[in-house]
C-alpha cells in the first residue's frame, strides 16, 4: 500500500505544478499583452497626432489675434500620442499668444486636435506716444496699432504709470464704466477722459458729455442716464451729470 500511496502523492504534486506552472504562464501572457497595448496607446506613433488632423478656430473677430503663433505652438505637438498629450499645458501656451483671451482644446480621435480660440475683444483705445493701444474689458493689451477702429472710443488717461497709481486707477473706473454701458450706448461714446478716477467722462457722437464721476454703481449710472437721454429733449442739454446718480443733473 505505502507505494501505491506514495505514486498517488507525486501524482497529486505533478498536477498542482502543472495548473501553477499553467497560472504563472497565463498571468505572464497577460501582462504581455497589457504592456503591448500601453506602449501602442501611449508610446508608438498609432495614435500620434497627426499635423493634418489639427484643426484651429476662432470665435470671433481674430484681427488682432498672432494666427501664425497660435498654428506653431499647436503643430509643435504632432507626433505625440493622443492620449498623452497635455491640453492643460497646450490651452496655457496658446493663451500666451498675443490676442487670444481664451482656449479650448478637445481630441479628436483617433489622431486629431481641436482647436476653438476665443480672442481678446478691444473696448478702447488708448493713445500712446504716437500710437494707440487697444486695451479688452479687463485693462489688458491686445495690440498696439497707429490708428484704432473708428468704432472705438478714445480714452485720454495715461497708461504708463506704476500699478497701483493715479493714471492705474483712473483707467480702471474708465473700464468700469465702459463695461456698464450696453451696446447702443458704448456705440455712441466717441472718447473717454478721466483726470482722477473720481472723474470719469464721456463724449457722445451729438457732442454732449456724460459725467460719471467714480466707478461706483456704474449699473444705476446708466440706467438714470437711459432715462435721461429717452426722457428729456436733447435740443440744448450740453452735459449728462449722473455722478450723484439720485440727483442727475443736466445743462
Amino acid at each position: 500500500m505505502a507505494p501505491r500511496l506514495a505514486e498517488r502523492e507525486r501524482e497529486r504534486r505533478a498536477v498542482r505544478r502543472r495548473k501553477v506552472l499553467r497560472s504563472a504562464a497565463a498571468w505572464t501572457g497577460g501582462l504581455g499583452v497589457l504592456a503591448g497595448v500601453v506602449w501602442l496607446v501611449f508610446f508608438s506613433s498609432v495614435l500620434g497626432v497627426d499635423a493634418d488632423e489639427i484643426e484651429v478656430t476662432t470665435v470671433g473677430d481674430a484681427t488682432y489675434v498672432d494666427t501664425d503663433a497660435v498654428e506653431q505652438v499647436v503643430t509643435a505637438t504632432a507626433g505625440t500620442p493622443l492620449p498623452r498629450l497635455d491640453t492643460v499645458g497646450l490651452r496655457d501656451a496658446v493663451r500666451e499668444v498675443r490676442g487670444v483671451d481664451d482656449v479650448r482644446i478637445l481630441r479628436a480621435w483617433p489622431r486629431g486636435v481641436d482647436v476653438r480660440v476665443e480672442p481678446q475683444v478691444p473696448v478702447a483705445a488708448v493713445p500712446v506716444g504716437e500710437a494707440f493701444r487697444l486695451l479688452d474689458a479687463s485693462g489688458a493689451t491686445v495690440a498696439s496699432v497707429g490708428e484704432p477702429p473708428g468704432d472705438l472710443p478714445r480714452v485720454d488717461v495715461p497708461v504708463d504709470d506704476e500699478d497701483g497709481g493715479p493714471g492705474t486707477r483712473a483707467l480702471r473706473s474708465v473700464l468700469v464704466v465702459l463695461n456698464a454701458l450696453p451696446p447702443d450706448i458704448l456705440a455712441d461714446v466717441t472718447d473717454v477722459s478721466a483726470d482722477t478716477q473720481d472723474a470719469v467722462e464721456t463724449e457722445l457722437r451729438d457732442g454732449s458729455t456724460v459725467r460719471w464721476g467714480g466707478a461706483e454703481d456704474a449699473e444705476l449710472k446708466v440706467d438714470v442716464l437711459r432715462v435721461l437721454l429717452d426722457g428729456v429733449d436733447p435740443d440744448g442739454v450740453t452735459v449728462y451729470d449722473v455722478s450723484a446718480p439720485e440727483a442727475p443733473v443736466t445743462s
